[in-house]
């Protein structure tokens, strides 16, 4: 049950990121054609802040999922080695059942870690993008306006964003394994 709920946290943490990509690229390409003042917004300061703001954590985030997803997947292949293959030498396999345990640790904290970041910030870079895009951002028939709507749901779906922080802050702690997943 464990592995599932890593890999759905990580599903729909990627679900985030897919929305902060969709929103960056929006409010990029908005305010490259979007004139005001003699020139484009992208050239306006504050805009231009909030356009790297949101690039800036659209690749943080990304970078962060795929490690989450490359410890993960380390974990589970080690994991059916050591079930299916294992080393014939004693002190071999004790060395792989500590790897094994490392890594399956290590997933453990990242997952809610990975899960929580990017369904926050999908929220947050999907309100930034409305905001860029002004009136039109606002209307139905714009795409961040979705983009809005289906982030509020990644705070939602595999563990809503105050289970992920409570296991976090259990992790942090040290606390046993606790009845939300972890």
């Amino acid at each position: 049950m464990l592995v599932l709920m890593n890999f759905a946290r990580l599903a729909v943490g990627f679900e985030g990121l897919g929305i902060m990509e969709a929103a960056t690229r929006l409010a990029t390409s908005y305010a490259k054609d979007r004139v005001t003042m003699g020139k484009t917004i992208d050239r306006h300061e504050m805009i231009a802040d909030i356009l790297e703001y949101m690039d800036l954590w659209t690749r943080g985030v990304r970078a962060l999922l795929f490690y989450g997803a490359e410890v993960t997947e380390m974990s589970q292949r080690w994991e059916q080695i050591l079930k299916f293959d294992p080393p014939a030498d004693e002190q071999a396999r004790a060395e792989l059942e500590h790897k094994v345990a490392k890594l399956a640790r290590t997933a453990r904290n990242l997952t809610p870690l990975c899960k929580y970041i990017a369904s926050e910030k999908a929220v947050e870079l999907a309100r930034l993008s409305m905001q860029v895009l002004g009136g039109a951002g606002y209307t139905t028939h714009c795409a961040v306006e979705r983009y809005w709507r289906d982030a509020r749901l990644t705070k939602i779906f595999e563990g809503t964003s105050e289970i992920q922080r409570r296991i976090i802050s259990d992790n942090l702690l040290g606390k046993p394994d606790n009845q939300f997943g972890n």
